[in-house]
């Protein structure tokens, strides 16, 4: 029996995705443990037929989205501007196996209930599309009837209006010549002030028109680094989308860079090194995780 030099993988409650690598080994191994199940004394019974017909249906629907999370969970490119994609896959993947009449379909609807309890209307949260917004590699693709490419417009141009304001605005200014006991003079000085108020600091058309200007841009490769198209490309010519791109695609999709980089401090501070001072330690930890 040729099969390849490896071992059975035990499910780790903490991690989901030990789930799918134990299910997967053990379909892979399948004639091996079968083998040694029916030919050993054992009180553990030998799997059926139907079982492992389960598990490897099991194994089907969960792969994608393990494949999806191991993406997820990278350094280099998956931002929080990856999670509305990756929950929107993921429900089209589900979605299609619910109408499978076996175990697979059921694990599939149940999974799905789960996930729609988890992150309802996940697509309508502001941080999650503002990021995704100012991924030049989505954009607005994820639009819905509920929250459509108008909205979305709004939303980012309302955005850069906020992150783009003076901190000192013209009607500050004239507030703060204008002495509070003093009234108006001249009917000009009213007409002055009105001004002020409707500056077109107060109308978001110009963000919006360079928010429509660069959702219209076409998107770029998804293995790209949305990063760097942003500090060789698009902030010269979208100031500011730049500023909000700059806020939020830093953000990690997941707390797995923080926990390799604690595991990576664990490792560095061991009993024979606990004199390394709190600098020196992150120094260290830093450039363990940067070259």
């Amino acid at each position: 029996m040729e099969l390849p030099d490896v071992s059975l993988i035990q499910d780790v409650k903490t991690c989901w995705n030990s789930e799918h690598a134990m299910l997967s080994r053990l379909v892979d191994l399948k004639d091996a443990v079968s083998l040694e199940m029916a030919t050993s004394e054992t009180s553990v019974s030998c799997l059926s037929p139907s079982e492992w017909n389960v598990a490897a249906s099991l194994v089907q629907v969960l792969q994608p989205i393990v494949d999806a999370t191991a993406d997820l969970s990278d350094q280099k490119y998956d931002t929080i501007s990856t999670v509305v994609p990756f929950l929107y896959g993921t429900e089209q993947i589900l979605k299609g196996r619910c109408d499978i009449e076996n175990e697979a379909g059921l694990f599939s609807k149940n999974l799905l209930k789960s996930l729609k309890s988890r992150f309802p209307l996940f697509m309508e949260q502001k941080e999650l599309m503002l990021a995704t917004l100012c991924d030049p590699r989505f954009k607005s693709i994820f639009c819905t009837k509920s929250f459509d490419q108008t909205q979305a417009v709004e939303l980012l141009a309302a955005e850069v209006g906020v992150r783009c304001a003076r901190v000192d605005s013209p009607s500050e200014q004239f507030e703060r010549q204008t002495s509070p006991k003093k009234s108006l003079q001249t009917v000009w000085e009213t007409v002055e002030l009105l001004a002020l108020q409707k500056s077109p600091r107060n109308n978001p058309r110009p963000h919006s028109q360079e928010v429509q200007k660069y959702l219209n841009e076409p998107l770029i490769p998804r293995k790209n680094d949305p990063l760097l198209y942003w500090r060789e490309h698009g902030a010269a010519l979208y100031t500011g989308v730049a500023q909000i791109a700059l806020r939020y695609l830093p953000i990690p999709a997941t707390e797995v860079p923080s926990e390799r980089m604690f595991s990576t401090a664990g490792n560095t501070v061991t009993s024979r090194r606990g004199s390394l001072k709190p600098a020196h330690v992150e120094q260290i930890v830093f450039l363990h995780d940067n070259l």
